[in-house]
């Protein structure tokens, strides 16, 4: 997501929590929905944009450095002042 590639990934919670563009997940073994997903994305340039550079402004703010030592450092405070 960060480097500007769509994620094709299967819809477990695992992933389903982290990754952005829940349209591009598909049931495990379902084969069908994997092929459909792919065929979307590499046959049209258009949507294949909208989940790449669409999403990575969004993902780097998310998920940088920054945003992830802010969040450590509430959960740290809350441990810490109880």
């Amino acid at each position: 997501m960060g480097y500007g590639i769509p994620v094709i990934a299967s819809n477990i919670r695992e992933i389903r929590d982290i990754v952005i563009d829940k349209e591009l997940l598909f049931e495990v073994g379902d084969s069908e929905s994997l092929c459909k997903i792919l065929t979307l994305i590499l046959q049209n340039i258009e949507t294949h944009r909208k989940y790449s550079e669409g999403k990575k402004a969004e993902v780097l703010a998310k998920y940088s450095w920054d945003s992830t030592a802010k969040v450590l450092e509430g959960l740290i405070r809350k441990l810490v002042n109880g």
